[in-house]
Parts: structure tokens; C-alpha cells; sequence
């Protein structure tokens, strides 16, 4: 049988991190589809300088935020997602 989440984040970056973190703190159902972390662009990063607070390698934040996303209880989903066909976003 298919699971199902309130919410399906697509992509495994900060703001698809801190997105799954949030709708955790609100008590959603949370699946995050995305790449193995080594194979994103932060991970592959000399060194990080323009986020505020944080000086440090690409490497190290991108598994800082793996351990975060680890311990908040979203579902990691390993893959990518491929949409076919025009896509319509009601507003």
C-alpha cells in the first residue's frame, strides 16, 4: 500500500531541510524526496561565507543538515522526481 504524507518536499537543500523541520514541529506527515547528500552542490562546496553566522565547508554543513533532517522524523525518500505532462497550480 502507497504512503501517505501531509506534505512531499522535493529537493534536499536548506530550505527544503528547514521546510521539513517546520512542518515536523507542526505535527505533519513528511517525506523529503532528494539526492544522496554527497552528490548536491552544497556538499561539493570549498567553503561556505555568505550564510550569516556560519563559516565552514561545504561538506560539513550539508551533513549538519542531514543529521537535522535525520533527527526530526521525515521520511527520506532517494531519488528524483520527473513530472510529465503540463502541471496546473490552482491560486
Amino acid at each position: 500500500m502507497a504512503e501517505c504524507y501531509d506534505v512531499l518536499i522535493i529537493g534536499g537543500g536548506i530550505a527544503a531541510v528547514s521546510a521539513a523541520l517546520t512542518c515536523r514541529n507542526r505535527g505533519k506527515r513528511v517525506a523529503v524526496v532528494t539526492n544522496s547528500v554527497e552528490s548536491q552542490s552544497l556538499y561539493k562546496a570549498e567553503l561556505i561565507t555568505n550564510y550569516p553566522g556560519l563559516e565552514m565547508t561545504g561538506k560539513d554543513f550539508a551533513l549538519r543538515l542531514k543529521e537535522q533532517l535525520d533527527g526530526c522524523g521525515a521520511e527520506q525518500i532517494l531519488g528524483q522526481v520527473k513530472i510529465a505532462g503540463v502541471v496546473h497550480v490552482a491560486v
